[in-house]
């Protein structure tokens, strides 16, 4: 057994980072090089990765490392001299020996020597597969193995104990709360000499707090480097062929979130290849391309980062998830018929709830969903699925880029603050009471905002405060928090707007936990605690309509649309959204959800241009795409245009009313610019699908 003496330590813990780096490399251009094929440069640089990790062991004395790679690098050469092909044989034993040195480095790092494994038998598959001799089938058949992380890896980007790190973390956020508090009697002091002091104190503590943070920032393509090969280990074992599409792969992310996210999305991809996906045979009976697509897809979003994973398969069955639920007893069978489909496809992610027919290595156990779920909460992350019956399934996680120290707002309700990350503000407006600018759509109040029309929330009446401000007064003015969630602005009105700062973000108490509107807790500069709103927790308490899992949904049928899979023509519920319904020049009546439009603008003929083969208007200082529902409209005629959030502009009509209310989508009507039809108002109307009317506009 080779062992390392002390002075080498530190040489020996630098191998071992970069042998976890060298195979993670190796371990995804495998996979890619057997799907798209490799060129003599691919194959050059992974025999010089092998090469390397050979010589290296040699010079340390691992004779079992040493051998095994030696075999590899046999078969690489064999390979690059053209004597032999990449076969998935080839590939197969090759991400064996990815496997089989992880556990001696995992072993090097923990005792500074290799253990005890044998790695004869798959030495004598590298050296036939090198020779062209033929391989037992039951030697190259893959095993979905879980292989340690290394600690030492995880740490290869910061290079300094991860305890250390997070110490540094910890006084910083200390730090920030003490900058808080001197900055408030600098303020109340009004002394010229103290002043000084704070502004340079607040100038380095921010300066201190950026850069410790930034020590914690890793790229999340770190977490999805083990995905590609349990996608092709796993496809290959259920008899599936699966591609799995990553972007985003940069986006970066607090350590903390990072390791949090980890198991999640192991999970999530082992249920869309286990349960999503069908079989080739299956897709080709629906009319799908054999190989199924997973996508995986991260990216910022509006100082979150948003995870989107989604699959072209089966899709989850309501029927049969609330057949399941009342199996295990989660559900009587009276109540399961008044749970609406968004809401039993909510049930998967119950403790112990699995739709699987039986329990296998791979799922079964009813733990998958669950550990989803809590992982992401536990960090003030949301998520959402949605799916369609044969057009597949969407899975969205939200999460806060860092759990430590965000910069927020802090504002007035009755007696109390409370806080709003700055990153969900758009804008502060501060009107009168009686302004015109807020009015009522059926029983709910509204604020117009330039053309916008924004659901409102007093946070007074909200949390039942006894003096909140009367929007609908004239006593008084007000002040309005314009706040964004996704594509979705809402008007949170206040009392007052205290102050802007960085706060400390800590975790509420277990009596608060279980509260949708409330993401944590801060204490402010003076002493006091504050609680940290959550901005889609807070419309969903207010009972605010157009619910994400609809507007996922609407996107999910929309992508699959777009790419030749037909939606299936099953109803589509949308809970309590507010709706814009127009007319058009023929007469039909159409409707957005109101959260959808942006601005309303009236404008006359001539203002509608031509660019190329499209009819655009200038639009802030830019070209806005144009598409009719109908034909043209009468000369002189003024006209109404509906800017979309897509960058669209829809010429309608005339403006007919707004709506609050459930509605059904019937997807029978679905079409070209139509999502289907719905009764909105008492009267029928089209639901307009302006992912796929804006193809008109190429048209």
């Amino acid at each position: 057994m080779a062992t390392v003496s002390a002075q080498d330590d530190e040489i020996v813990r630098e191998f071992v980072v970069e042998g976890h780096e060298n195979l993670d490399r190796l371990e995804r251009e495998l996979v890619a090089y057997e799907r798209e094929g490799a060129t003599p440069d691919r194959i050059a640089s992974l025999f010089r990765t092998v090469h390397t990790i050979k010589g290296t062991s040699g010079f340390f004395g691992f004779a079992r490392l040493q051998r095994l790679t030696h075999a590899a690098e046999q078969v690489l050469s064999k390979i690059r001299d053209g004597e032999r092909a990449l076969t998935p044989a080839i590939v197969t034993a090759l991400l064996d020996v990815v496997d089989e040195t992880r556990m001696l480095l995992a072993s090097i790092e923990a005792v500074g020597a290799e253990d005890e494994r044998n790695c004869d038998a798959l030495i004598a598959t590298l050296c036939h597969l090198a020779d062209g001799e033929p391989v037992a089938a039951e030697a190259t058949e893959p095993t979905v193995a879980e292989t340690p992380v290394s600690d030492a890896y995880v740490e290869s980007t910061v290079r300094v104990a991860i305890a250390v790190v997070d110490r540094l973390v910890d006084l910083a956020s200390e730090l920030v709360l003490a900058r808080n508090q001197i900055a408030r009697l600098s303020a109340a002091r009004r002394d010229p000499a103290l002043t000084a002091a704070t502004q340079r104190l607040d100038a380095v503590a921010s300066a201190l707090q950026d850069s410790v943070m930034r020590t914690r920032m890793q790229p999340i393509g770190s977490v999805w480097a083990k995905l590609p090969r349990l996608v092709r280990d796993l496809a290959s074992e259920l008899g599936k062929s699966v591609r799995l599409e990553l972007a985003g792969e940069d986006t970066g992310l607090d350590r903390t979130v990072l390791d949090a996210v980890r198991d999640p999305l192991i999970h999530l991809v082992r249920n869309a290849i286990d349960h999503g996906v069908e079989s080739p045979e299956h897709r080709q009976e629906a009319g799908k391309p054999a190989e199924a697509v997973v996508e995986l897809r991260a990216s910022h979003e509006a100082g979150r980062v948003t995870i989107e994973l989604r699959d072209d398969g089966a899709g989850i069955d309501p029927a049969r998830v609330r057949a399941k639920a009342i199996e295990c007893g989660m559900v009587t069978a009276e109540a399961a018929a008044r749970i609406s489909d968004v809401d039993a496809i909510q049930l998967v992610f119950a403790p112990g709830f699995s739709t699987a027919k039986k329990v296998t290595r791979v799922s079964g156990r009813g733990v998958g969903m669950d550990v989803v779920k809590t992982n992401v909460e536990a960090i003030g992350g949301t998520v959402d699925v949605v799916s369609c019956v044969g057009a597949g399934t969407c899975v969205r996680i939200e999460m806060p880029l860092t759990v430590a120290i965000i910069p927020a707002l802090i504002v007035h309700v009755d007696r109390a603050r409370y806080v709003i990350p700055l990153a969900k503000i758009v804008e502060l407006v501060r009107v009168e009471a009686s302004s015109p600018a807020f009015a009522r759509v059926v029983a709910s109040p509204v604020f117009r905002l330039r053309g916008s029309v924004l659901p409102v929330v007093d946070l007074g009446r909200l949390f039942g405060a006894t003096s909140a401000d009367d929007s609908d007064g004239d006593s008084a003015n007000v002040t309005v928090v314009v706040v964004q969630d996704g594509d979705r602005r809402i008007a949170f009105v206040v009392d007052a707007v205290a102050d802007n700062e960085q706060v400390v973000v800590k975790p509420c108490g277990a009596m608060l936990d279980r509260l949708w509107v409330y993401s944590g807790a801060t204490i402010l500069g003076d002493g006091e605690i504050a609680l940290i709103l959550d901005v889609r927790g807070v419309a969903r308490r207010a009972g605010l309509g157009w619910s994400r899992a609809a507007e996922r949904a609407a996107m999910l049928i929309g992508g699959h649309a777009a790419s030749g899979i037909a939606a299936p023509s099953v109803p589509v519920k949308v809970e309590r959204p507010a709706w814009l319904v127009a007319t058009s020049s023929a007469g039909r009546r159409v409707a957005l959800p109101l959260a959808e439009v942006t601005r309303l603008e009236e404008l006359a003929p001539s203002a509608i241009e031509r660019a190329g083969d499209r009819e655009v208007v200038q639009y802030e200082g830019r070209l806005l795409p144009v598409v009719r529902l109908d034909g043209p409209h009468e000369s002189g005629e003024q006209l109404t245009l509906v800017i979309h959030v897509s960058q669209v502009g829809i010429l309608v009509h005339a403006i007919a009313e707004l709506v609050e209310q459930a509605v059904v989508v019937d997807r029978a009507t679905a079409g070209p610019g139509r999502f289907g039809s719905a009764v909105v108002g008492g009267r029928v109307a089209d639901v307009l699908d302006v992912a796929t009317l804006g193809a008109r506009l190429a048209a």
